[in-house]
């Protein structure tokens, strides 16, 4: 049975994102520490290695180190590598990296530096790396604690979740800014918005809030729900690549589902039992995580395949590397 971490947000999407980690070793010792590569498994059989290969890396956040008796921990991002292995795309020492947001063009990453409880909460916020490794930059600091990033399609914006406390609590919400950091912008400001994805045409986002998924324009305009009863945990919804769906994890008493819906809010069905749904760049596959480990499924549904190994545990948020 995986460990649950404390909560360290008075807002259920975060509740939920950092609860899902799981510490397996506490009982072996006080950090878990990750050494050298991790190997992953493209699958099981030449099928599921040639469908995963064709749709490129998946990177994916993943706990180094954890502290049972504080709750603090260090996260890493890593991509998978082929041949079975996996390296650190973001491992920064002084840098707990989570939800990472390709540029759409791959060539850099925006990731949340997550501050975990050794820090002041307020240290939370958005970075952005090139994909080799260099040119580590920080693109937002403020009053809030900044998370899940997403990159716009034509590669300009950013959009993410601003969480605000105290007397600024009200302006907690979804956010929009250049790739450099500039011009931050509400689109809408609610405690209980969940983490943004753009719609493929750059126009609008998609988010979860409160039970249900909702869709509105990038200058705040026209937002409306498109389903209900998906949840009280943030959805994570993420858009085809053609616009036409969008999956979602719906959260339920047995665990979290990975389930699609198309963007008119209409043919819901679910494909996988899991969570942080990503599809991939040509829209066949859909990579998630499920007890700590990576998975892909078929969009079209069918049996998933695992991505990783035994022993991974603490895998979580797939992304795939554009292609």
């Amino acid at each position: 049975m995986a460990t649950r971490l404390p909560e360290r947000s008075a807002t259920p999407d975060r509740r939920y994102r950092v609860g899902i980690f799981a510490a397996y070793a506490v009982d072996v010792s006080r950090w878990v520490v990750a050494v050298g590569l991790v190997l992953v498994l493209a699958g099981v059989g030449s099928a599921a290695t040639a469908n995963l290969g064709a749709d490129g890396a998946i990177a994916f956040d993943r706990i180094d180190a954890f502290d049972p008796n504080t709750g603090a921990y260090h996260a890493a991002i890593w991509i998978t590598t082929g041949h079975g292995r996996a390296r650190r795309l973001v491992g920064h020492p002084i840098i707990s990296a989570i939800d990472l947001a390709w540029e759409p063009d791959g060539q850099a990453v925006a990731f949340a530096r997550d501050c975990s409880f050794k820090y002041a909460l307020s240290c939370s916020s958005l970075w952005r790396m090139n994909a080799n490794g260099s040119g580590l930059q920080k693109v937002s600091d403020g009053k809030a604690q900044d998370h899940c990033p997403a990159w716009s399609p034509d590669g300009a914006r950013i959009a993410f979740t601003a969480e605000f406390a105290g007397v600024d609590r009200t302006d907690t919400g979804i956010y929009l800014m250049n790739a450099d950091g500039s011009s931050r912008t509400a689109v809408d400001k609610n405690e209980l918005d969940g983490c943004p994805a753009w719609s493929p045409d750059g126009s609008q986002l998609t988010f979860w809030r409160a039970n249900g998924l909702f869709v509105v324009r990038t200058d705040g305009s026209h937002e409306h729900q498109i389903a209900s009863s998906v949840g009280h945990y943030d959805a994570e919804p993420d858009w085809s690549p053609d616009g036409t769906r969008i999956a979602f994890a719906k959260s339920t008493t047995t665990g979290p589902l990975v389930c699609v819906i198309r963007a008119s809010g209409t043919s819901f069905r679910s494909l996988a039992r899991g969570d942080s749904p990503a599809w991939s760049p040509r829209g066949r596959r859909i990579a998630f995580a499920r007890g700590g480990e990576i998975y892909t499924v078929a969009a079209a549904g069918g049996p998933p395949v695992r991505v990783t190994r035994q022993r991974m545990h603490t895998a979580d948020h797939p992304t795939w590397r554009p292609g």
